[in-house]
């Protein structure tokens, strides 16, 4: 009984780690398409200004 309880609550832990890095991964993605399109806006500004 203590041995199923236990191996309920790891896999618990398993499913809430992996959604969390899941949860990372696309922010972490999202953050990095947003940076690019940023840093392709402020090289294309100064290409216009210079």
């Amino acid at each position: 009984m203590k041995k199923d309880s236990l191996m309920r609550v790891l896999k618990e832990r398993k499913v809430m780690a992996s959604l969390c890095m899941r949860i990372m991964l696309s922010f972490i993605q999202n953050e990095r398409v947003f940076l690019k399109g940023k840093f392709s806006e402020v090289t294309g500004v100064l290409k216009v200004t210079h």
